[in-house]
């Protein structure tokens, strides 16, 4: 996936227009500014930067050793190269050019018969190729084969429940056709129409071939030549060729390094692609091109793409540059099963069930490889999910187990996944239904302002079709019907124990839906209208004991997925460290406020990363007045801390709650410096003056001294009420066991040199 060069061009161009007019309505207004400015200086009083200390500088020596706390630094503050989409539907952003395996490229997945014991209606009668084994790498070695998803694990979730309660509504409105009857038959159906003499008939069009195709590379890793022809199909006689034969000045027999971008035209003979050009450009630009000419030798060749700005690939992504990219799990799973040209369907149901049981918000490692086995297709009387028999990523991020078993209940199917770190999300067991189909406009997370100016508070606003059925996301009885059909009806459900939910916008309740009525789950409440005069949608929220809370666990299983233990540590003791606990404190020595310290910058930074809907509707001041909502700072501080962890563990240290802690001041790079340097070095000459100046407890300090510091603070804090402790799976059921033991088997068997 890449983002349209087109439009990033026109963007810089509209960007550098700005900024032109800004220097010049600037520079009118420096001198007065400037005079201005200097008197305040003079007269008003010290105020908190993010950085360094404000007024007295004893007041930032007060705390000293294990009870200083740490400051972030903006300027030294750096981000992790990471790409992340973690959106939802009708959130601006660069169009995106996805590209996927071309037909004829291999994929080199195993047929695979399966023992006799599967279930025949889950997976079919025995077939050597009833089963497909997918092992495959999940870091790609060039950009475009990688995708990054714009949802999340929750709404892959919802969108297989969605899609579960569509078909089941589909089924019941279903009816047999009317029969014909050749009495009653127009001589139109009796004699329809003939095609007319001129009817060009076609090639069907995954018939028709293009006299070339071409390739754009940008490489996410280094790479040699041969392995990334070798991925896109070349034959080894050809690449053998390719690298022998060319010319001297084009390090094409040496591995391309990081950042490189290729460039190839062929012509897309079946299963034997022959080179026509190729180009490579680095950071300085273009650095040879080779071409084939009539007499079929690779010879040098000028720039066949001087016209087009190839190297647009890299510029564009040069703000996330560094050692390498990351990641997310959901993304990299999503790219690999697509590569191994597994059915959209299924990698759907994949995820939807991994996520359940793993954190695929983490990030993966470069070493990562993804294993799947699937039928391909279901028996009798079988389903989608049925269909998928294990899915697991293991790796130097962690084993990922997941075999898909059927439920206890028998209402479809689960992940069983030895050792699972799973938490009951609070929802008291309650699982709920989607209230209407649609998409997610927006999330939980802010109070929303109306046309109207009011504020409301957070809940989730679904875009769904106006006139589209209502339903009760769970039983309960029917509290109050507020509003009319001009500005939309309220309604407010009661569901016991002090949990209630409330559909707003409707544009007209179903009949017998009255103050006091019991409605059961999925019952009919109304239709879809305009919440707030806003768009057609439906705006659904849930309170429990009169306070707003998040919808999305009760629609995902009532259950939350915990992070590693060093991250799940790290949120804790810096909840109970850093704030006491506390979502309204505030650092007087910076900008750092909330449960998670974020100074401004930052966590301006992970609002436009991880939380681009509000990002995009909100002021500045209101986004930074969000941390001081502890549920997004707490996901906030979570999400920072998966960052770290993942740079951190790419660059070959061992990952504990201390040096997250520092990665969360220091910025990842700089907590790598100092993890890097000898501990008899110290930190002044390690981080420089602007960390020490900010903590001024460092002075003095050497890097072991400041690592034993961390360590501690993240060991002596009691953190029982931040860090949640995994449930305790239920021991497994004999069927359970033996379902176990059969993947395994085949695992083994398809994969000895992993087995």
């Amino acid at each position: 996936m890449q983002v349209d060069p087109a439009f990033q061009n026109h963007r810089r161009s509209a960007r550098r227009r700005r900024n032109r007019s800004r220097a010049i309505r600037g520079g009118v207004a420096a001198a007065s500014v400037l005079i201005v400015g200097g008197v305040a200086w003079m007269l008003w009083p010290d105020a908190p930067t993010d950085g360094m200390p404000a007024g007295d500088p004893q007041i930032a020596s007060e705390a000293q050793g294990d009870d200083a706390q740490m400051v972030q630094v903006a300027e030294e503050f750096d981000v992790a190269p990471v790409v992340r989409a973690d959106t939802f539907t009708d959130l601006p952003g660069d169009p995106l050019i996805l590209r996927l395996a071309e037909d004829g490229q291999s994929s080199g997945n195993q047929p695979l018969t399966g023992p006799p014991t599967l279930d025949v209606g889950r997976v079919g009668l025995p077939a050597p190729d009833r089963l497909t084994l997918v092992d495959e790498t999940l870091h790609t070695r060039e950009r475009r084969l990688m995708t990054a998803l714009p949802s999340s694990p929750e709404d892959f979730a919802l969108f297989q429940q969605q899609r579960t309660r569509s078909i089941e509504m589909l089924q019941q409105q279903q009816q047999a056709p009317a029969p014909i009857d050749p009495l009653t038959m127009t001589e139109e159906e009796k004699n329809p129409a003939r095609a007319s003499a001129n009817t060009l008939f076609l090639r069907p069009e995954a018939e028709r071939l293009p006299l070339s195709q071409e390739l754009i590379l940008d490489l996410a890793l280094e790479t040699p030549l041969a392995d990334l022809l070798r991925d896109n199909g070349f034959q080894p006689s050809e690449i053998e060729a390719i690298v022998a034969r060319a010319p001297d000045g084009l390090p094409l027999d040496k591995p391309l390094p990081q950042g490189a971008v290729i460039a190839i035209r062929y012509a897309p003979i079946a299963d034997d692609p022959r080179l026509m050009q190729l180009s490579l450009y680095g950071e300085q630009g273009w650095q040879g091109s080779v071409a084939r000419n009539g007499r079929d030798e690779l010879v040098a060749a000028a720039d066949p793409w001087i016209d087009d700005d190839i190297m647009v690939l890299a510029r564009g992504d040069a703000e996330q540059s560094g050692e390498g990219l990351q990641y997310r799990l959901l993304d990299v799973i999503y790219s690999a099963a697509i590569r191994a040209e597994v059915p959209t369907e299924i990698v759907g149901e994949i995820i939807a069930m991994m996520a359940q049981v793993h954190d695929l918000g983490g990030y993966a490692d470069p070493g990562d490889r993804l294993t799947m086995i699937y039928a391909r297709d279901h028996g009798a009387g079988g389903g989608l999910a049925g269909q998928v028999l294990y899915a697991g990523v293991d790796g130097p991020s962690g084993e990922k187990p997941c075999y898909v078993v059927p439920r206890e209940d028998g209402q479809g199917f689960r992940c069983h996944a030895p050792g699972a770190r799973i938490v009951e999300a609070g929802t008291g067991g309650l699982v709920m239904t989607m209230p209407v189909t649609g998409t997610i406009r927006r999330k939980f997370g802010a109070e929303i302002t109306d046309q109207a100016g009011q504020e409301t508070l957070p809940g989730l606003e679904f875009s769904a079709a106006r006139g589209a059925p209502v339903i009760a996301a769970a039983a309960g009885s029917l509290l109050a019907v507020d509003g009319d059909a001009a500005a939309g009806f309220i309604l407010t459900l009661d569901h016991g124990g002090g949990l209630r939910t409330r559909y707003s916008g409707l544009s007209a309740v179903a009949e017998g839906v009255t103050q006091g009525a019991a409605v059961a789950a999925g019952g009919a409440l109304g239709r879809v209208g305009q919440p707030s005069g806003g768009e057609d949608g439906l705006f659904f929220q849930a309170f429990r004991g009169g306070e707003a809370i998040n919808p999305m666990p009760f629609f995902t299983g009532g259950q939350t997925v915990l992070a590693s233990d060093a991250v799940e540590t790290l949120i804790g003791r810096i909840i109970r460290v850093e704030s006491a606990g506390n979502p309204n404190a505030k650092n007087p020595l910076s900008t750092a406020s909330g449960l998670g310290q974020f100074i401004e910058s930052t966590w301006l930074r992970m609002m436009r990363s991880y939380r681009p809907d509000l990002a995009a509707t909100m002021s500045r001041g209101d986004q930074l007045a969000l941390r001081f909502n502890a549920d997004l700072s707490r996901e906030m501080v979570k999400h920072l801390a998966q960052e770290n962890e993942a740079y951190l563990r790419a660059r070959g240290h061992q990952i504990n709650a201390g040096r997250l802690y520092l990665a969360h001041f220091l910025g990842p790079e700089g907590a790598h410096r100092a993890l890097s340097s000898a501990d008899n070095a110290s930190v002044l000459q390690v981080m420089g003056g602007a960390v020490v100046n900010a903590n001024p407890f460092l002075r003095g300090y050497s890097i072991a001294q400041l690592k034993g510091w961390a360590d501690r603070k993240m060991t002596s804090a009691p953190v029982a009420a931040a860090t949640p402790e995994p449930e305790r799976e239920a021991p497994p059921s004999p069927a359970v066991l033996a379902f176990v033991a059969a993947m395994d088997a085949m695992l083994s068997e398809s994969k000895p040199d992993q087995g």
